[in-house]
């Protein structure tokens, strides 16, 4: 069966309906992937309406190794509970995570649900509902609401995914991932199929308003770079650099074509910064970087400061942060910033 909307309009849609029936502030879908060899949850796409960016990045970056509910969320059958049911509230309250993030970012009362896929036994599908404080519990009438649309929902996910003209890459994809700037699928002929909203206000930023995304300058980078991916044979390539005026971007294209009866691309467009930081957080958890090590490596290579200058910032000496530089290094198995940045690139 093949769809006729995206998959992120069904999700919208879908919102918009529940919100008629259960009064919500915040909701989010979660896609949630276990990474068997090295036994963690990796958070793959963040969709979210209600939340505050800010919000989504720190609880990515900082806080979703915390989160109680994941290992409950993750198992094989449809869960849903209201989450002050299933924990003592005076107990969470004393976690790092209640007080840093829970309680700034206003989600102490919520509804979070799995959304289970069967052709994918290492992914699921995390829905949470949330109310700001001060109002009323969700009531279990609403809770029961949640658990008769799971299947539904499964049902949904699983179909779009099974579908002629989907896969796993396009969920990816069509679903807004905070960390990029935009994101599209394209055909065979490298004419967009898909994109998200991101994807086309960076189009009409830069190219003004009486530009169609297929006539974009980042478009036509796009399409050169699938015609490259598709001459190479690779599963995916880049970053590539991409600039305008004000700043500088990257590209990364995948070749979607190994589960898809029909070959399409997927490209990301991230923020150089951005993508810098989220391969220094990957760094910091690979190598099992102290918060000091992560921030003298980042200041160093990142701003690139010396290490006097580090020391300025940081307030220690600079003997201090040469030891935290070799340590770092020693742990990644390095020798010199060149090796680092090597490193980086790889991840």
């Amino acid at each position: 069966m093949a769809y006729d909307r995206p998959l992120h309009v069904f999700i919208q849609a879908f919102l918009e309906r529940i919100c008629s029936q259960i009064y919500y502030d915040k909701a989010n879908f979660i896609l949630i992937d276990y990474n068997a060899p090295e036994n963690h949850y990796e958070v793959n796409t963040f969709y979210s309406l209600g939340w505050d960016e800010h919000d989504v990045d720190v609880y990515k970056r900082n806080y979703f190794e915390m989160d109680d509910v994941i290992p409950i969320l993750m198992r094989k059958e449809h869960i849903a509970f209201r989450n002050n049911d299933l924990f003592s509230t005076e107990e969470r309250k004393k976690t790092l995570y209640y007080r840093e993030f829970v309680e700034p970012a206003y989600i102490q009362t919520s509804i979070d649900a799995n959304i289970v896929l069967p052709d994918h036994p290492n992914s699921r599908i995390i829905a949470g509902f949330f109310r700001d404080p001060g109002k009323k519990e969700f009531s279990t009438k609403e809770l029961e609401l949640i658990k008769i649309y799971q299947p539904h929902l499964a049902n949904i996910f699983n179909n779009y995914l099974r579908s002629e003209e989907s896969s796993m890459h396009e969920l990816l994809s069509i679903m807004d991932i905070v960390d990029s700037i935009g994101i599209c699928v394209l055909d065979s002929s490298y004419n967009i199929q898909l994109s998200n909203s991101a994807f086309r206000r960076f189009i009409e930023k830069e190219d003004g308003l009486n530009k169609s995304i297929c006539e974009g300058r980042l478009t036509k980078r796009i399409q050169q770079l699938c015609s490259l991916i598709s001459n190479t044979g690779d599963e995916k390539i880049g970053p590539f650099d991409y600039t305008t005026a004000k700043d500088s971007y990257l590209i990364e294209i995948a070749n979607c074509t190994s589960s898809l009866p029909r070959q399409k691309f997927c490209a990301t467009v991230y923020s150089s910064s951005q993508l810098f930081m989220y391969r220094f957080s990957l760094l910091k958890k690979k190598y099992n970087l102290t918060p000091r090590e992560y921030e003298v490596i980042v200041l160093m290579t990142g701003k690139g400061m010396s290490a006097e200058q580090i020391a300025t910032e940081l307030f220690i000496s600079t003997s201090t942060v040469k030891k935290h530089i070799s340590s770092a290094y020693q742990k990644m198995e390095i020798g010199t910033q060149k090796q680092l940045l090597s490193l980086l690139n790889l991840l």
